[in-house]
């Protein structure tokens, strides 16, 4: 029996052995969340949005938020 079938169905072997220990490790894409309003507010209104860790009576409208990027 000739050595270079076996040698070639052995560098298949391999190859397709990393392959799958490579897809099978690798980690999953991050999901991004769209805030649809802070996209309309950076778009149209060409301002930052702010994030606010606060309850709803304690922002109102007109509020003055202090911004540092």
């Amino acid at each position: 029996m000739s050595r270079q079938p076996v040698a070639v169905a052995v560098v298949m072997v391999v190859l397709v052995a990393g392959a799958g220990l490579f897809y099978w490790r690798s980690p999953n894409p991050p999901v991004v969340v769209v805030d649809h309003l802070c996209e309309f507010v950076r778009k149209e209104q060409k301002m930052d949005c702010v994030a606010v860790l606060a309850s709803d009576s304690f922002m109102k409208p007109g509020a003055i938020v202090d911004y540092s990027p």
